[in-house]
């Protein structure tokens, strides 16, 4: 796990964290859908979450016939809640979430669960992820 500051240039090093894990786990999904989804989850609560911090993990649960692999971003803000917007040609944000909705093959959100003790608390979990079926 890696703790940032609510600030646009945590979100790089937020976004590499997490491939440094994803790539020594060798996981087997798109390195760069695992970038650009962890860069749009940590800008979502940089740029909406009202927080002093933000935690980022990254983990996976695999078994003999699938592995998931999850990328979760915390932040104190359990109130403000990601929603994917309308798209429009003229909008200049709103567009995060779809993307993210794009290239992992789920997310969704977990209010009132502290990332790292998972105890009860006032802040959220914004999580995606990838489902990996073996052959």
């Amino acid at each position: 796990m890696i703790v940032l500051k609510p600030e646009d240039v945590e979100a790089r090093r937020g976004r590499d964290h997490v491939a440094e894990i994803a790539t020594a786990e060798e996981w087997p999904v798109d390195l760069d859908d695992v970038r650009v989804v962890t860069a749009e989850l940590i800008n979502n609560a940089i740029g909406h979450a009202d927080t002093d911090q933000i935690r980022v993990e990254a983990y996976s649960d695999q078994d003999e016939s699938e592995g998931l692999y999850v990328v979760e971003v915390w932040d104190a803000d359990g109130m403000n809640r990601p929603r994917q917007q309308c798209l429009s040609l003229e909008g200049e944000h709103g567009r995060g979430l779809h993307l993210v909705a794009a290239l992992a093959h789920a997310w969704g959100v977990q209010v009132g669960r502290d990332s790292q003790t998972n105890d009860n608390d006032s802040g959220k979990i914004v999580f995606a992820r990838w489902l990996v079926k073996r052959k």
